[in-house]
């Protein structure tokens, strides 16, 4: 909500993103409920909200990447209705009909983490992964499988577990007997496992790091990798961890506030400006990512309206063709420049993907 408000404020109030002069935005609040509704009647009610001289341009946000998230896009996208998604990154969304995402896909964010571990001395990995009918973490574990190949050694022996849901973690208990088979691979005197690749939820990854922190092989220093908008909402983990002998890095869209010692994205100042002049002054607020990623859903959105030719106002069938051409002259984002190429499947290219180390 705070990343939204504050864009909401900028591209009424600014000329960055098409002149605020011809016409202003509204932005009008759908609740999906915890576990993202995606009922008929929730659609018509979204789509009532059009009229003639006021009509709806598009939907920001969408949500986590649960099944009911490729279900909304799927019946939004058949109404012509353009979709920009803030933090879904399953790769089975990727290439739906009038879906465009400024946050990475999970693909995106495992080819990053394969840079990174060519510049680490790991040899050998176990994949955990989260067996639920999920497409987060489903497309996660596959990235993993698909595109480390040839960069770490991936163990064919997945650990599957049962997960939580977005609201509601795991069940005590769920990792007793992958931790024991994690230091079974560990101890393997020709091919000892030193990576673990998570493929789960966040709301997981807790009890994932208490039950290994307790295993029996606690001298053996393990290296987890994994991937996710908004994982650093995992934090505060570091005595666990270093009770543990273990070591957390993580690809996510963003890494403010501080970006790491690097210098940050040409507008993240404004923005930043902008978001503590509207009372949210709390900066670590900003640490997982996620109002950075849906105020560049707005803007990106806003951007693509205003430079439709349509008049008084663009019509929403004019957004899908706008949003394609955000090409050579992209969106000034917070979390930096934001453009699209014909073949991305609506994914933006082109973003600097951070790796950062969980504390």
């Amino acid at each position: 909500m705070q990343g939204a408000y504050t864009a909401l404020r900028r591209v009424n109030s600014t000329g960055t993103y098409g002149s605020f002069q011809r016409f202003q935005v509204q932005l009008v609040l759908v609740n999906q409920g915890s576990r993202q509704n995606v009922d008929d009647w929730l659609i018509d009610e979204m789509l009532d909200e059009s009229e003639p001289d006021h009509p709806l341009e598009a939907v920001i946000g969408l949500g986590s990447s649960v099944v009911n998230t490729e279900k909304v896009v799927e019946k939004l996208g058949s109404k012509g209705l353009a979709m920009v998604s803030a933090i879904t990154s399953a790769d089975g969304l990727t290439g739906m009909k009038n879906f465009w995402s400024v946050s990475p896909s999970n693909v995106q964010y495992v080819q990053e983490l394969a840079s990174f571990v060519r510049g680490r001395n790991l040899k050998r990995a176990l994949p955990i992964t989260d067996s639920n009918d999920d497409p987060f973490t489903s497309s996660l574990a596959a990235a993993f499988r698909e595109h480390l190949k040839g960069v770490i050694y991936v163990s064919p022996a997945e650990q599957t577990f049962n997960g939580g849901t977005i609201d509601q973690p795991a069940t005590p208990g769920v990792f007793d007997n992958i931790i024991n088979n994690v230091c079974g691979a560990v101890n393997d005197r020709k091919h000892p496992v030193d990576t673990l690749l998570y493929a789960g939820r966040v709301t997981d990854f807790p009890a994932f790091i208490t039950d290994l922190s307790n295993r029996t092989c606690v001298g053996t220093k393990l290296t987890v990798l994994t991937a996710a908008t908004g994982f650093a909402s995992a934090g505060g983990l570091a005595p666990l961890m270093s009770k543990g002998n273990i070591e957390v890095y993580y690809a996510s869209s963003s890494a403010a506030p501080g970006w790491e010692g690097k210098t940050p994205p040409p507008d993240y100042h404004d923005f930043l400006n902008e978001h503590r002049e509207e009372g949210f002054t709390n900066d670590q607020d900003l640490g997982d990512g996620l109002a950075i990623a849906h105020h560049d859903a707005l803007v990106t959105a806003v951007y693509a309206a205003r430079n439709a030719v349509s008049k008084p106002v663009p019509k929403p069938q004019d957004l899908p063709t706008q949003l394609n051409n955000i090409t050579f002259t992209p969106v000034r984002g917070a979390s930096g420049p934001i453009r699209f190429e014909q073949g991305s499947g609506g994914r933006r290219v082109g973003m600097d993907i951070p790796i950062r180390r969980l504390h």
